[in-house]
């Protein structure tokens, strides 16, 4: 069955949060090539426990949004 999200560039913010990282890890289940906006204060080791061996799947980007 090919996905909707397969292939689709998808921008996510918020990506250490709780919405964040489930919605991340639910559209790299349907194949999505996604790049994630983490606030630049995360601490590395949090970033790492979100998201697992998916970390290298993602694009991360530390930045501030205000």
């Amino acid at each position: 069955m090919n996905s909707f999200w397969h292939d689709k560039k998808i921008l996510v913010t918020g990506g250490a949060g709780f919405i964040g990282s489930n919605a991340i890890e639910h559209l790299l289940k349907l194949g999505a090539d996604l790049t994630v906006i983490i606030s630049s204060k995360t601490p590395s080791k949090k970033i790492k426990q979100k998201f697992g061996k998916n970390i290298n799947k993602v694009k991360l980007i530390p930045a501030n949004l205000l």
